[in-house]
């Protein structure tokens, strides 16, 4: 039995010009490196990224997410049927560090493993969120709940191979340092072009788009960001 069931390992990256900057700046350039590692051991799996930011007028950002699951299903050798595939024990670990200072969030809930048709995966998790920020604009020490989706759809057209994939978060309210944060949603879906598939190697490199929409980022009200991202994605 080795230490993971599998493993997956990739870098990515992309590049965007319509990023803003809540009541600071809009139409910021951004490259950004990204670090993803999947993998599923003996009684759940992991998940996690990091990414690596340089910003137009900007020092370079730091941020990166921590996933782990435990799930029923492995631990206590039941398999459910039907829609459910999973019933999980999810946990994140969020943290970063920009200008405006550092970010942390604490998140714990229950995922769900889903059989949708044509997926490859997709799931569903449930967050209480505990976020602990010390930024410039003032800290923030209080908690929330959150919901993730997550998944991807391989696809064909000719003989090229293609997929959809992607998230989406939606945070609720929050009390900041000067009186509510809003609620906002991240969507982040990926459109990817298997490149390597076209040269004998399946898998190893990906190319393709990726659309940001987040509305009322950071929880500033009003502050909605559309991003159309160049990207690149090299499967080790």
């Amino acid at each position: 039995m080795t230490a993971a069931d599998w493993s997956s390992t990739n870098i990515q990256l992309l590049r965007g010009d319509d990023f803003i900057i809540p009541g600071v700046a809009d139409n910021v350039e951004k490259d950004i490196v990204t670090l993803e590692h999947a993998s599923g051991w003996k009684y759940g799996d992991n998940f996690f990224f990091v990414d690596i930011t340089n910003g137009e007028g900007t020092d370079t950002e730091f941020y990166g997410e921590f996933s782990p699951r435990l799930s029923f299903g492995k631990m206590a050798d039941w398999k459910p049927e039907g829609f459910v595939k999973d019933v999980l024990l999810a946990a994140q670990w969020n943290v970063g560090k920009d200008d405006a200072g550092n970010v942390s969030a604490y998140l714990l809930g229950v995922g769900f493993d889903l059989a949708v048709p044509k997926a490859a995966f997709f799931q569903f998790n449930v967050y209480q969120r505990a976020e602990h920020n010390d930024q410039v604009f003032g800290k923030t020490d209080d908690s929330t709940w959150q919901l993730n989706i997550a998944g991807l759809f391989p696809f064909d057209i000719g003989n090229t191979s293609w997929s959809i994939g992607g998230f989406a978060d939606y945070i609720g309210e929050i009390d900041g340092p000067f009186g509510t944060n809003e609620a906002h949603l991240l969507f982040v879906p990926q459109i990817l072009l298997d490149v390597g598939a076209l040269a004998g190697a399946p898998g190893m490199i990906q190319a393709g788009i990726e659309y940001s929409y987040w509305k009322n980022k950071f929880g500033v009200d009003g502050e909605n960001e559309r991003v159309v991202q160049l990207m690149l994605k090299w499967t080790l």
